[in-house]
This record gives C-alpha cells, sequence and structure tokens, in this order.
C-alpha cells in the first residue's frame, strides 16, 4: 500500500511540474512588477496587432540603470536556454549579452521565442539597458529575425 501511495505521489508530482514548464521562466517577468517602475518599458501586444507576424502575444521588458535585476533576469534566460530547441547566445566578461531561444510550447504548433539583450553600463556614459523579448504563436526565430529586419 506504502509503495502505491508513494507511487501515485511520484506522478502527481511528475505532472505539477510539467504543468509548470508549459511557459518559458522568463514569462514570470511580465506579471506586472516593472508596470510602473520608472526604469522600466513595459509592452503588450495581441490580436490584429502581431497576427501579421503569425504570433498571439508579444511581450517586451526594457530595463536602464538597474543592475540588482540584471543577475536574476540572466539567470531565468539561462533556465530558458537549457530547454530551448533552437538558441544563439552570446557571452562577454562571463555574462550572457544576447540571446535568442526558440521553445516549443504544449501545444505541438505553439511556439515560445525568447530574445535578450544587455548592454552593461559604459565609460562613455551610456547606463545599463537590458531588453527581453518575449513572443508566442508559430513565428520561429529566424521568421522573427527576418521580419523585424523589414
Amino acid at each position: 500500500m506504502k509503495r502505491h501511495i508513494l507511487l501515485s505521489f511520484l506522478v502527481l508530482a511528475f505532472v505539477a511540474t510539467s504543468a509548470a514548464q508549459n511557459q518559458p521562466a522568463v514569462a514570470e517577468l511580465f506579471d506586472g512588477r516593472y508596470n510602473n517602475a520608472p526604469y522600466a518599458t513595459v509592452v503588450y501586444l495581441s490580436g490584429s496587432k502581431v497576427k501579421a507576424f503569425n504570433l498571439t502575444r508579444y511581450r517586451s521588458l526594457t530595463l536602464t540603470g538597474n543592475t540588482r535585476t540584471a543577475a536574476a533576469i540572466e539567470q531565468l534566460v539561462s533556465r530558458d536556454a537549457a530547454s530551448a530547441t533552437d538558441k544563439e547566445i552570446t557571452r562577454s566578461g562571463g555574462q550572457i549579452t544576447y540571446a535568442a531561444l526558440q521553445i516549443k510550447g504544449k501545444d505541438k504548433n505553439e511556439i515560445y521565442c525568447v530574445f535578450y539583450r544587455n548592454r552593461p553600463a559604459a565609460s562613455d556614459g551610456h547606463t545599463r539597458r537590458l531588453t527581453l523579448i518575449l513572443t508566442e504563436g508559430r513565428a520561429t526565430i529566424s521568421e522573427l529575425k527576418e521580419k523585424f529586419k523589414q
């Protein structure tokens, strides 16, 4: 009987973990915590505004000057990179400076793309600028890069 209870618990834990991984880790950053922050710009788009890009949702977050948050965001990007089916990552000084990640969604036709850019503060007066974009839909990284070029 103990085996059945233990097995049931393990199956439940696996199902709960799998359900939690439907979205990329960086999706938690779009919970509204930055909506009123003076150092942040947040954009949410859906519907007809993103349909031409073969997307259902577009979310972006740009932070300036906030060094503390950058490390936490980079950890989330690194976690997503581990499960990405297609990725391009550039590092400088041990930090991720650019990442383009493609992650399969729960539905086989659903694709999440994560674009991340971290421009550190420079001696020429530029402040740190971190940009994170999360898209959801059927568009791949390659397709989005091509459309953004136009």
